[in-house]
């Protein structure tokens, strides 16, 4: 078989089928009429649009024949393998995935992922669930076993009621394909690695992301603090001001937690453990039925 001088193979860096030329070639194949009719060819490829290089094994059965025309031609039985292998179906965010994912997640996310290109659905099943297992762990969700942590994943509302069923679902697989060495469908690992790349994308990628670029609700201590020392650095010392004025628009990122962030401020400053303010005056609103509490910039 001559190589074709431009043909579409998979390419696991594109993660589609794309335009390759082959760069080396060499054949396998008999070396007199009595030798089996099969042609093997072992090919160095080059992808043609992301230039990344691969290997390619193109085999031709003339024994069993894949079809004969019209014109009485014998077709052969083809199979081509690519390595590495193209796994298809796949969210394009994993491609951009940085930092923000813990070293032991990603890595057992990569083992699993070469277990299903190489078609060993029992590992990819474990494994699975094993991706699951360390996302709780870093995420300091405990519980005695994997079905406590996934229920305790929903209660503080990392994942939603929909996703904790479907995560139960990943143990139930992972769980037979351990405890049972039941191998589990090409089909249903694509399922699996769906929501599996959802749930890494949604505690991490977007997290982080939404961090960096949007305002989001302040709901830790630590959180309030570091907004709030933002805020004063521009005061003068000595303005006195109430919270809701230092703060300004940022004010409206505390949802439901100001009452609970101003009483943890007031013991530290009167602790001294927040040196950059000091308590100021207090004033009576509402017809006195409610007290608001002055700072002053130290």
């Amino acid at each position: 078989m001559a190589a074709p001088t431009a043909f579409r193979s998979p390419c696991a860096s594109c993660e589609r089928e794309t335009r390759h030329s082959v760069l080396h070639e060499t054949m396998d194949g008999p070396s007199s009429g009595d030798d089996y009719p099969e042609y093997i060819y072992y090919q160095i490829i080059r992808c043609l649009g992301c230039e990344t290089i691969a290997f390619r094994q193109h085999s031709e059965d003339y024994v069993t024949p894949g079809y004969v025309d019209d014109e009485g031609n014998i077709h052969p039985s083809t199979t081509t393998n690519v390595y590495p292998r193209l796994l298809k179906n796949r969210l394009k965010p994993h491609l951009y995935w940085p930092h923000p994912i813990p070293e032991i997640v990603r890595d057992i996310y990569n083992e699993t992922i070469n277990a299903t290109k190489e078609n060993a659905l029992t590992l990819a099943g474990i494994g699975f669930r094993a991706i699951i297992e360390a996302i709780c762990n870093d995420q300091k969700i405990h519980g005695k076993d994997l079905q406590r942590k996934i229920n305790a994943l929903a209660q503080k509302g990392m994942i939603s009621k929909l996703e904790e069923k479907r995560l139960h679902a990943i143990r139930f697989l992972g769980n037979d394909a351990a405890h049972d060495i039941k191998r589990p469908s090409l089909a249903s690992i694509q399922v699996v690695l769906k929501i599996v790349e959802h749930l890494i994308e949604n505690i991490y990628i977007l997290d982080a992301e939404t961090q960096s670029n949007l305002e989001t609700v302040i709901d830790t201590y630590d959180d309030f603090k570091g907004v709030l020392v933002a805020s004063i650095k521009t005061l003068p010392p000595g303005d006195e001001k109430p919270l809701t004025s230092i703060l300004g628009k940022t004010i409206r990122r505390l949802v439901n937690s100001l009452p609970a962030m101003e009483k943890q401020l007031t013991a530290d400053i009167k602790a001294g453990a927040f040196p950059d303010l000091g308590m100021g005056k207090t004033v009576s609103i509402k017809n006195g039925s409610h007290v608001v509490q002055y700072y002053i910039k130290t």
